[in-house]
């Protein structure tokens, strides 16, 4: 029995050590000299981190709203992320107690957001203007739109 076990775990032994050799190639007299090659994958994989909740002051000509920015960012070469913005309410902020008013704005910095290098470091800030006459004009009260972000891969 002792024997049988023994010639058991000797045969494991040898196929472990045999299924090392499976990639490995042997120099010898006749043969000098090899080769080996070497190789790695990397997927492509990005995410990008957008604005969820801003408020611009009441009043505020030039607000800040956030930035765009990179989280992961593994593309191929000649490849970028590309990220476009798009009001849900044709870049109006519109009374929540009643969608007749609203103030008008515009969003700088949403129309070249573009990711084209490995672990791109650029931030893009986007800004809420505003003109004066559009704040004196406006009502008391809510308002809100809603921007919606797409990203796309080419």
């Amino acid at each position: 029995m002792k024997k049988l076990i023994a010639s058991v775990l000797s045969g494991v032994l040898l196929a472990i050590a045999c299924a090392g050799l499976a990639n490995a190639a042997v120099l010898d007299r006749d043969t000098p000299a090899g080769s080996a090659l070497v190789r790695t994958s990397c997927e492509v994989d990005y995410s990008v981190v957008i604005p969820a909740d801003m408020e611009i002051p009441f009043g505020s000509l030039d607000t800040e709203i956030g930035r765009v920015y990179a989280d992961v960012m593994k593309i191929e070469k000649g490849k970028a992320v590309y990220v476009e913005v798009d009001s849900q309410k044709a870049y109006n902020l519109v009374n929540t107690a009643n969608v007749a008013y609203g103030i008008a704005y515009a969003l700088a910095g949403a129309d070249a957001i573009c990711f084209n290098r490995v672990n791109d470091p650029t931030q893009f800030p986007l800004n809420a203007l505003i003109e004066q006459k559009t704040w004196d004009a406006a009502y008391a009260g809510d308002y809100e739109d809603t921007l919606l972000f797409t990203i796309t891969y080419r």
